[in-house]
């Protein structure tokens, strides 16, 4: 690194190319090893990688924390975020390098931002949009029963729509990624004049209904209409024809499995498990619509060293216990149970935050205690007898149990379940009645739910799990929602990285239909930003131009002189990170072989798009027609859309530039103050003369 530059920025850009490789359908794992203990993890997902990382300086825990934010809130994005994160670093290094004060490039990388965001509004799909596309094409499915490529989205027994694929190998189902297809049929470029823009290449995107399908229609409602005046008053007037209500929109059409498809980006065995969840929550809770679909009810459990046919969705709460259980859970099998539920640890020392006893302060009781008569085992004899006189069988406990505690209930036929996550809690506490506890001394009969039920978990025979791993059984109650989702792998490293993956496709599905919205994918959003950037460039150097014209005859102020000339340059700079980003997403889709293949492809379609009279009509039909012909599409035989999550992606954009933006900023600060230092110790070494600081 150049001491004498800006560290931190260089150190943004150093770190984020550790994720390079994760951006895209097509990742390269990473295998992270713990110098100390020589432990190894494989990962793919940029908040595993920076987890796995030591941190010894301030930028790279601000980039961890901006990450952990990120994944905390939508479990998504955070590849976007790391990757723009080194982009604009690069950006803002450049600028600096060709003398740009620090004020403009803030102000100017921030409204480039946000008219980029501005701009992308156009592409943005409404799901009754997709829901209307899937009816008209069931319905062409239906004209044709003999076409037995086509993939469709079935209506099952349970009222639940969910995506039916054709039996393909297990290679080629790993490289369906998301393909797109966006009415191949018409493959005609759109013509540089809006004259020439005949009635069959225009793609509407009407809410009433999804026109786009068919080769001849009429242009009534277009997503690149809607920044022309004369087109505003048609909008307004049939503002009213929208009747679908978003909220059971997911719920009338078969579009659960085509939304799915297209937001896996290349998970879609993770995203398949999530449709099997959501399907069990159909079965469980009658006429619950899909829009209600709340990630809150479901839960994972990891089986390391198992088969990976394993994994599925089921009903209740799936989870390892000890093997010395066997004989309770066959004893309590399929009997219905009085449960109780803690929210705190099992164990005789717990107290709840502000009321732990002291360290130091030793409690001397007024008798003598007597060998075998412990405070501990004093405490368990009095739980137990508790527990039998309530009839407990079940309890749920959220922290950690007394080792001692659960000895003493095998006997007594009373299992005992430690780390219970909070929402399984509360699913038990909605079926069963019971109500959660912090402490023993506050249950009482009313606190006491039945109606619990504890199984083997019927998929795995019980000689399969007696290796290290404990005994795996679900614990289910009538009218339950909860659903856990069983991931097993025969190799150990891979279970977090499969774990990682299905919260991202379900969190990826959940706000989708939150936003109601989706935005094209693909890199289509970007491109759509790389080329708006470049009109702003383009727009600012005739500005420029005239502004120095002008400086002959009027006098202007050396801010507007000043932000003009380098303006250019800075959108310049903030556009090449765009082609960055479009370039590595094209390389990890199979689409290109290298960097410079990918870049001609995108000054390619640049072209096209200048070209044309509505650069989003082009996205929304060439650009996707031309991702769809993948290398590896050849091999199946559907085609889906790839769609991009709309909030999570935005906030992905925003968090990465006001980072960047903290960087330079406490760059400047530390080298100014560095600078101004260095000057008054030459002073003092010349003037021989003190100087109070």
């Amino acid at each position: 690194m150049n001491k004498t530059s800006h560290i931190g920025l260089q150190q943004l850009s150093s770190l984020a190319t550790s994720g390079t490789t994760f951006l895209g359908p097509v990742k390269f794992s990473k295998f992270i090893v713990d110098e100390s203990t020589h432990e190894t993890t494989l990962t793919c997902s940029t908040f595993r990688l920076l987890e796995s990382l030591n941190f010894t300086d301030a930028v790279g825990q601000l980039l961890y924390e901006t990450i952990q934010t990120q994944n905390k809130v939508y479990k998504t994005g955070t590849t976007t975020l790391l990757f723009l994160v080194g982009a604009w670093s690069n950006a803002v290094l450049e600028c600096l390098h060709q003398g740009i004060p620090i004020s403009l490039i803030a102000s100017v990388m921030a409204e480039g931002l946000n008219s980029c965001i501005e701009e992308v509004k156009s592409l943005q799909i409404p799901l009754p949009n997709i829901h209307e596309k899937s009816d008209h094409e069931s319905k062409d499915l239906g004209s044709k029963p003999g076409d037995s490529t086509s993939c469709s989205s079935m209506r099952s027994q349970n009222n639940v729509y969910l995506l039916h694929k054709e039996h393909i190998s297990e290679t080629d189902y790993l490289q369906q990624n998301n393909i797109v297809n966006f009415e191949k049929k018409n493959s005609k470029c759109c013509t540089s004049t809006a004259d020439s823009f005949e009635p069959e290449y225009k793609l509407s995107h009407q809410i009433s209904g999804c026109s786009f399908l068919s080769n001849k229609v009429k242009l009534t409602h277009s997503i690149h209409l809607n920044r022309l005046e004369k087109s505003q008053s048609s909008w307004e007037d049939n503002s009213q024809d929208y009747t679908v209500d978003p909220a059971d929109v997911l719920t009338e059409g078969n579009d659960l499995g085509r939304l799915a498809a297209a937001l896996s980006h290349g998970n879609q065995r993770s995203m398949k498990l999530v449709e099997d969840a959501i399907a069990c929550m159909h079965q469980n809770m009658d006429n619950m619509s899909i829009a209600k679909f709340d990630t809150a009810g479901i839960v994972t459990c990891c089986l390391p060293g198992l088969s990976a046919s394993l994994s599925c969705a089921c009903s209740g709460y799936i989870t390892l216990v000890s093997v010395e259980n066997v004989t309770v859970v066959k004893h309590l099998q399929d009997r219905p149970l009085r449960c109780l539920l803690l929210e705190g640890d099992l164990t005789e020392k717990y107290r709840h935050v502000g009321f732990n006893r002291t360290s130091n302060v030793m409690m001397v009781s007024d008798h003598l205690d007597m060998p075998g008569s412990s405070s501990e085992g004093i405490w368990i004899n009095k739980t137990i007898n508790m527990l039998s006189e309530l009839k407990i069988h079940l309890i749920l406990v959220k922290g950690s149990v007394s080792e001692s505690l659960m000895q003493q209930c095998i006997p007594k036929n009373i299992l005992i379940v430690s780390q219970v996550n909070h929402n399984v809690l509360q699913a038990f506490c909605e079926v069963t009645g019971a109500i959660p506890v912090t402490y023993l001394t506050q249950v009482t009969m009313c606190c006491v739910g039945t109606g619990a039920c504890v199984s083997m978990w019927k998929t795995v025979k019980l000689s399969t799990v007696h290796s290290g791993h404990g005994l795996v059984i679900n614990i289910k109650a009538p009218r339950i929602s909860l659903v856990t989702a069983v991931l097993s792998n025969a190799l150990t490293t891979k279970i977090q990285a499969m774990e990682d993956e299905f919260w991202t496709c379900a969190y990826r599905l959940y706000h989708a239909i939150i936003d109601q919205k989706v935005f094209i994918g693909g890199g289509a959003v970007e491109l759509l930003c790389l080329s708006h950037l470049q009109k702003l460039e383009k727009l600012s150097l005739k500005q420029d131009d005239k502004m120095s014209v002008r400086q002959i005859h009027h006098s202007s102020s050396w801010l507007a002189r000043c932000s003009e000339h380098y303006k250019p340059s800075i959108l310049r700079a903030m556009a090449n990170g765009w082609v960055k980003y479009i370039s590595t997403v094209m390389c990890n889709s199979a689409k290109c072989r290298s960097e410079l293949e990918s870049r001609a492809l995108i000054q390619h379609h640049l072209q096209k798009m200048s070209d044309c009279s509505s650069p989003e009509a082009y996205l929304l039909k060439e650009y996707a027609k031309d991702i769809a012909d993948l290398d590896f599409a050849s091999k199946c035989e559907d085609t889906f859309e790839i769609y991009d999550n709309v909030t999570p992606k935005l906030e992905a954009w925003r968090r990465a530039l006001d980072l960047t933006m903290l960087v330079l900023q406490t760059d400047a600060e530390i080298l100014t103050g560095s600078w101004t230092l260095k000057q008054l110790k030459n002073s003092e070494r010349s003037a021989n003369e003190f100087i109070l600081l």
